[in-house]
């Protein structure tokens, strides 16, 4: 297998984040960044991780800044009097500046701005940055595995109850999924991801729903073919929800002794009684045979955290080909708030890394309470999802 080694010329798709999950750079809508390895023309960690890859494969890293763009240098911010300045010149925060001094010329940043003196940075607007890239390949590993998951969610649900008229077809590269007319579960994943998808497939799709009386939900990630955003805005589609994608690496650093408050019931329906009044608020039959059409899901396992014999909180983890899928949080309403779903969140990030896992992802609610006990555990956001239905 043909690898990367230093001094072969590459091309690379990629994306890069701040710990706050703030995307500074992305190769997105542009062509691959292309680059000789160990020649200096990308920072030295960018460099290190390409190296040793294959085409078509996928990292995620984490670069610390002596591997970026050095620690910040609090020398290099300096104060200056406002009246140096042109008085028509217009000043704010974040405008970058060309001094010169000493024969040389260097850009510098409007930091802060009083009456009297204007704070400008001369380091690198990324220096002291931990930064984190992520790419093209990653994106297609996840949606992959989000297509997996919906072909397994009928495949499991028609097992469990045979009188189901639960079906999919391919959509692309993706899966349309029926469960039910209703239930969260019937969307399509995964579709324009490895090739573009014809506006023949988009009838053969819609054609199965409306067969069904069942809506029309995609569930697109940005880098998803051009073409299908446009021909379903055509067809009249509208904005129903954003959902994030979150990730991290995982390493053996990952994992801790078990948490003596989580439990693995072995009993379907222990978790899915619990899950389905954290999900509803109410358990009825159809939602806990949505739970119980989840507890039985392939290479999955389901958690409780439990007190004193009662059944707090849950969530899966579904783990293949090296890649963590952490799911299906909830938390009954009257125990909120109390770190259940962190407590939750590592215990699975130990199995996973115990497991031999290298990637972790998460799908959460932009902005909720949910992302932000993600992001305490390390994850960043990889992008955002958007969901299209059929009015």
């Amino acid at each position: 297998m043909i690898t990367a080694q230093a001094g072969d010329k590459v091309k690379v798709h990629y994306q890069g984040t701040l710990a706050d999950g703030t995307i500074f750079d992305s190769s997105e809508g542009r062509d691959p960044l292309e680059f000789t390895l160990g020649t200096g023309q990308v920072i030295p960690g960018f460099d290190a991780a390409v190296i040793g890859l294959s085409p078509g494969q996928s990292v995620v890293t984490t670069i610390q800044p002596d591997d970026a763009y050095g620690p910040a240098n609090p020398e290099m911010i300096i104060e200056v009097e406002r009246d140096r300045f042109p008085e028509d010149m217009e000043l704010e925060e974040g405008l970058e500046l060309q001094l010169s001094g000493g024969g040389q010329a260097f850009m510098v940043r409007v930091i802060a701005i009083a009456p009297e003196k204007v704070t400008l940075d001369g380091n690198h607007p990324l220096a002291g940055e931990a930064l984190m890239y992520a790419d093209l390949p990653l994106a297609l590993r996840l949606e992959q595995a989000a297509a997996m998951v919906a072909q397994w969610s009928v495949t499991t649900h028609s097992r469990l109850y045979p009188p189901s008229a639960a079906a999919s077809i391919p959509c692309g590269s993706g899966t349309a999924a029926f469960v039910d007319e209703t239930s969260p579960l019937t969307q399509i994943k995964g579709a324009g991801m490895i090739a573009p998808t014809l506006e023949a497939d988009l009838d053969e799709v819609e054609a199965f729903y409306e067969e069904r009386m069942a809506p029309v939900t995609f569930v697109l990630s940005p880098f998803a073919d051009a073409a299908i955003f446009t021909y379903l805005s055509r067809r009249g589609y509208e904005i129903g929800a954003f959902e994030n994608t979150l990730f991290r690496p995982l390493s053996a650093a990952d994992i801790t002794d078990p948490d003596p408050d989580i439990t693995q019931p072995s009993a379907p329906g222990a978790w899915a009684a619990p899950l389905a009044e954290a999900f509803f608020d109410v358990v009825t039959p159809a939602a806990l045979e949505l739970c119980g059409t989840l507890y039985h899901l392939p290479h999955t396992e389901s958690f409780l955290v439990e007190h004193d014999g009662q059944a707090l909180a849950g969530a899966q983890l579904c783990c293949h080909e090296g890649l963590a899928l952490l799911q299906c949080d909830g938390t009954i309403r009257r125990y909120r708030r109390a770190g259940l779903q962190a407590k939750l969140i590592r215990e699975r990030l130990s199995r996973a890394a115990r497991s031999g896992c290298n990637l972790a992802t998460a799908d959460t609610e932009p902005g909720s309470a949910s992302q932000r006990n993600y992001e305490k555990q390390g994850f960043r956001l990889a992008y955002t999802k958007v969901t299209l239905i059929k009015p």
